[in-house]
């Protein structure tokens, strides 16, 4: 389904910090706990633990939907431990905000000076997806309750990948499984499967990480792409900026 109205790109751009064919592959298939696997992946991305002593994290980027020929500019702040902040600026200088404040999520249009309070499963799932944006490096043992990796490397783009499926605990009142493709040589992730909501409706999205670069001792995916109701969006990352100040109020 192609994606012609404005409001559907600025609902898949905000959900950003959020395909290709997943192949059962490989004989030499090792053996791994969810534990293990979860260790492996917070050494792959903060080997020296700088992430432990990160109190903010500031992003800023670019998102391109080719289709649509739409570029804007997208930048995100977390505040430790649930403060979250998207937002996504377009051409004209429309600006797009979606928040949560540790109790409220929200979001607001500055050209239709619309604001929303995010409620039922389009709120759950945003909260959740917000705390996926924490710095911490061990989040999984916040966010999920239940974790299985698969018997079989499965194959993403060039990588040989662990299939981590893992369940939300109860108190985020999710239920449908984030999957993670974790290259198994350097437990990066490679892909994510998730699903979120607009209006009460599940959507499932799809997320491929790629250029993975070391900024201040720390591994990041310098380019993702989001496919979602047939669009694909590429997101840039340009600058990230730990422990700058941030005021509360921002997230309000």
């Amino acid at each position: 389904m192609k994606i012609t109205n404005k409001s559907y790109c600025i609902f898949l751009l905000t959900v950003l910090f959020t395909t290709l064919s997943i192949l059962s592959y490989g004989n030499s298939f090792k053996n791994i706990k969810p534990a293990g696997l979860i260790k492996k992946m917070s050494a792959a991305i903060d080997p020296n633990g700088v992430l432990t002593s990160t109190k903010t994290k500031q992003t800023v980027g670019k998102a391109v939907m080719p289709l649509q020929k739409i570029k804007v500019s997208v930048v995100s702040q977390f505040k430790m431990p649930d403060k979250y902040l998207i937002i996504t600026t377009f051409p004209d200088g429309q600006k797009q905000t979606q928040a949560y404040n540790g109790k409220t999520a929200w979001s607001y249009n500055s050209k239709s000076k619309k604001k929303t309070i995010l409620s039922g499963k389009d709120k759950d799932a945003f909260i959740f997806n917000a705390m996926l944006a924490s710095p911490k490096s061990d989040i999984y043992s916040d966010l999920f309750e239940r974790m299985k990796v698969d018997n079989s490397y499965y194959k993403v783009g060039k990588y040989e990948c662990y299939k981590l499926t893992c369940y939300p605990k109860a108190v985020f009142k999710l239920t449908e499984p984030y999957v993670f493709y974790v290259d198994n040589k350097n437990f990066l992730i490679r892909k994510m499967d998730l699903t979120i909501y607009l209006k009460e409706k599940p959507l499932k999205e799809s997320i491929l990480s790629k250029d993975y670069k070391n900024i201040l001792g720390i591994k990041f995916a310098m380019k993702t792409t989001t496919n979602i109701l047939g669009s694909e969006i590429d997101y840039y990352t340009k600058d990230i900026k730990f422990n700058i100040p941030v005021n509360d109020k921002v997230f309000d």
